[in-house]
């Protein structure tokens, strides 16, 4: 343990140091450049320490997809603790950027130290929470170890372990017992993730199986005005495909696959948004090389749609609503070995939902929609193209498809209930 903890600071700090004049250098002219690089080292702003009060709930999620799962847990801990300050840290860009924008009950937004000892130390000081919260699986042994160290109970809710991380994780499990032993209660979402971080050292008194909080997103069907939507995006009542959270190597394959499609549905529109969005002139060459007309979102605002029958997403923050108002929805990330993403989006409202085999991040999600009959599974190009046209052909399969997949979520709920009631036995 000892030796492996060396090493491991050993190498985070050469790795901080040496990387510096980099992250100095490229975040500098950003609105918030020098700012991250002093969060990340552990020294927050006075104007957001000002607006903490007393020890409050610091909640972490590492980007969208945990900030968007985080919500509802944020948003019923003020409810019932509305004396309580509540502070959310985030790594990526996009995660902040998405917590400033969402999550309104929050005091303060801040970025999460460098597993640093002294950055860490830095930080605790500072906010002096009273629980630590972690939202799915970030093993940071220095936070974790200081945690336990200065008495502040550090949890995990929306616990998972996927079978790659476990395999990583099984290598190290010395280190890892060591390491888990630091944090007090693990809320996982799966019986499989219970036994996985048992298995690599968590002690079994201290697991439980709470479910997935991100079934219990509040996608309010209620606050999306479709209609405005629609005339936002140009569409009309014409089909509209929504390809989510798309990967390199699938705009290929969706694209070619709307070519053909779109001869026997010529009023299809379809809407790509990159998972990236610094990908957006990368998809927008391999639709010119195809001859396919399309707008960025950002134009449609003074161009409108016109003749093009494309549209890629290149804002942030869009997508889930605009599932709202697809014909049918395809899961990035999911064709192509990147794990996949978020199904519970689109199942809200009711949508057909396709992806390829590769889903691993979401494995026992997808595989419950799959045996709902919520979700059609695909394995290469082909099939694809088959599954969409025969989903657009027959909209009576599609709707009860969709229909299936929001009695999944109706079915699912209630581990917000869940993790709220672990919370409370720590907070005072």
């Amino acid at each position: 343990m000892g030796i492996i903890l060396l090493i491991y600071n050993l190498f985070f700090f050469i790795f901080s140091i040496t990387l510096l004049p980099y992250l100095y250098l490229k975040r500098r002219n950003k609105k918030d450049g020098i700012l991250w690089l002093k969060e990340r080292f552990g020294f927050i702003p006075e104007e957001k320490l000002k607006s903490i009060y007393g020890r409050p709930v610091w909640i972490h999620a590492v980007s969208v997809g945990e900030v968007m799962a985080a919500l509802p847990l944020i948003k019923i801990i003020k409810e019932e603790y509305p004396d309580r300050s509540l502070v959310l840290s985030t790594i990526t860009d996009t995660g902040n950027l998405i917590a400033r924008e969402r999550a309104k009950e929050v005091d303060a937004i801040i970025y999460l130290p460098f597993d640093i000892s002294l950055s860490v130390k830095s930080a605790l000081r500072r906010i002096g929470p009273e629980i630590f919260i972690l939202i799915e699986t970030e093993i940071w042994p220095n936070l974790l170890r200081t945690l336990n160290r200065e008495g502040i109970p550090s949890i995990i809710i929306n616990g998972r372990i996927s079978q790659r991380s476990f395999k990583g994780y099984k290598l190290v499990k010395p280190f890892m017992k060591a390491i888990l032993k630091n944090i007090y209660r693990f809320g996982m979402q799966t019986t499989s993730d219970a036994e996985r971080i048992r298995a690599i050292g968590a002690d079994p008194f201290k697991v439980e199986v709470i479910g997935n909080i991100k079934f219990d997103q509040s996608f309010s069907q209620d606050s999306v005005d479709s209609e405005r939507l629609k005339r936002s995006y140009g569409i009309g009542e014409r089909r509209f495909f929504v390809a989510g959270s798309t990967h390199e190597g699938e705009e290929e394959i969706i694209s070619d696959a709307f070519i053909e499609i779109k001869k026997d549905f010529p009023d299809l529109i379809l809407l790509i948004a990159p998972r990236h969005i610094e990908r957006v002139r990368r998809i927008e060459g391999l639709l010119k090389v195809r001859g396919i007309s399309f707008r960025r979102r950002t134009e449609l605002i003074e161009n409108g749609l016109d003749d093009a029958s494309v549209i890629i997403l290149d804002t942030i923050g869009e997508l889930a609503q605009i599932y709202s108002i697809a014909t049918v929805v395809f899961i990035g990330g999911s064709l192509v070995p990147a794990g996949g993403h978020n199904v519970l989006e689109p199942a809200v409202y009711s949508k057909p939902i396709i992806f390829g085999l590769h889903m691993e991040n979401f494995k026992d999600i997808a595989q419950t929609f799959l045996e709902k009959g919520a979700a059609c599974q695909v394995s290469n190009g082909t099939q694809f193209k088959r599954e969409l046209g025969y989903l657009l052909s027959n909209m009576d399969v599609a709707r009860s498809i969709g229909e299936n997949a929001r009695k999944v979520i109706d079915e699912n709920k209630g581990a917000v209930g869940r993790s709220l009631m672990m919370i409370e036995k720590f907070l005072k």
